[in-house]
């Protein structure tokens, strides 16, 4: 039986890899603020708004669907061969 080649949904959105990024200080205490009243994690906020920005300048259609996000992927590893 053939293995089927595990997606985005398994394979990455399980794991996570620890980045620095640097923010002028007044943008930190905007999101500081932002997550406090919004009940809402430093890092998801990241993640959220970097998705968004990848998506806008991508396709208008893609938002936050997963399957878009899959199909990026795919693409991104038939590029990196």
């Amino acid at each position: 039986m053939e293995e089927k080649p595990m997606s985005i949904k398994t394979r990455y959105l399980k794991t996570s890899v620890n980045v620095s990024l640097s923010f002028p200080s007044w943008l930190v205490q905007i999101c500081d603020n932002f997550c406090e009243n919004n009940d809402l994690g430093v890092s998801e906020l990241h993640r959220r708004a970097i998705k968004e920005y990848i998506a806008n300048h991508r396709h208008e259609k893609a938002k936050s669907n997963i399957d878009y996000w899959e199909e990026v992927y795919q693409e991104t590893m038939k590029e990196s061969c």
